[in-house]
């Protein structure tokens, strides 16, 4: 952080700066240079050390407990109604409320059928505008191939596929990534989708991916994929006998044997591939 780098490098330059002019007259080069290191040396590991985790633990408490305090003051209107639709309900099926109750809960319905987030504070209320576009797949998730997936008026937005949000760049210049940015990003997840994006059968080529065995129509290939769940990715690269098209299938990253992956597509195990191919 910041601020312990700084207090380490204040206490490094003025205990070097007085011990330099103190002994570097008095002392050979060699003297000086080994009392530098080791005075550098316990100053790491004695103060660097109890400042970064003092100033880390006290910063992330007091930080935690100041956004929490500060922003816990929302309302998230149409993203949150469970309640005000439930003593809306109760109403309808007979339960009365008093006028000033029934006069909140009215208020209460209309914040919720009008506004998006709000946050009030005294003598300021911060509000933001709908989004202006909202796009998401079968199953509610956020998700766009072509645009932001949630964008808002001012042009700032999210850009998500299949529910995992993504860069800019993964979403509408898939084919300007490269397999070296590929495997360099960190999130699993991240990096599923920019290899669908960029397309499984070119990654596995411009990567250089190694042939693990081979079949009369295709081969298995796999790549080292770093801090993905699977540690790499195996798939059957498999070319079309009537259209000559290629097609790139992910199987287990235990698959070693060409026939028993292409068995572990339709659900078989290799026997029985083999079983029903012969029959």
């Amino acid at each position: 952080s910041q601020l312990d780098s700084q207090l380490y490098s204040q206490l490094r330059l003025q205990l070097y700066s007085q011990l330099d002019s103190q002994l570097h007259s008095q002392l050979d080069s060699q003297l000086d240079s080994q009392l530098y290191s080791q005075l550098d040396s316990q100053l790491r590991s004695q103060l660097y050390s109890r400042l970064r985790s003092q100033l880390r633990s006290q910063l992330d408490s007091q930080l935690r407990s100041q956004l929490a305090s500060q922003l816990a003051n929302y309302f998230a209107a149409q993203h949150w109604c469970a309640w005000q639709v439930f003593y809306a309900f109760c109403g309808e099926i007979g339960v009365r409320f008093t006028p000033d109750l029934q006069a909140l809960l009215d208020l209460w319905l209309r914040q919720s059928r009008e506004m998006h987030w709000w946050f009030p504070f005294d003598g300021i209320v911060l509000a933001s505008e709908r989004h202006t576009q909202l796009h998401v797949d079968e199953e509610g998730r956020l998700h766009s191939g072509e645009s932001l997936a949630c964008g808002y008026g001012d042009g700032w937005g999210v850009y998500a596929w299949h529910g995992t949000v993504v860069s800019e760049r993964v979403i509408l210049q898939p084919d300007k990534l490269t397999p070296r940015e590929i495997l360099d990003e960190r999130n699993s997840e991240v990096r599923r989708v920019m290899i669908e994006r960029f397309g499984q059968d070119r990654f596995m080529s411009d990567a250089g991916a190694k042939v693990l065995d081979k079949g009369n129509d295709g081969e298995l290939l796999a790549i080292d994929l770093p801090g993905d769940p699977d540690g790499r990715m195996v798939a059957l690269r498999l070319r079309c006998p009537s259209t000559s098209a290629v097609y790139v299938v992910r199987v287990p990253p235990d698959q070693r044997d060409y026939v028993a992956a292409k068995a572990w597509t339709f659900g078989l195990t290799k026997s029985e591939y083999v079983f029903a191919s012969e029959s």
